[in-house]
């Protein structure tokens, strides 16, 4: 789980993760990740994490 500080206002800079770490997790049902299913395909590599104050998207 991706921490967020006290006041949650700084959510938003952890989205790209989370949607990876659930893109990439099996579902229950069918054994396969999101990405097995619309892409036919595993990423093998992690994201990178984005440098504090970027502001590429």
């Amino acid at each position: 789980m991706v921490p967020v500080n006290r006041q949650q206002n700084d959510w938003a800079k952890h989205v790209s993760m989370i949607e990876f770490m659930i893109n990439s997790s099996a579902n229950q049902s069918t054994g396969k990740t999101p990405f097995e299913v619309v892409l036919d395909l595993t990423p093998e590599l992690t994201p990178a994490r984005q440098a504090e104050g970027s502001t590429v998207l």
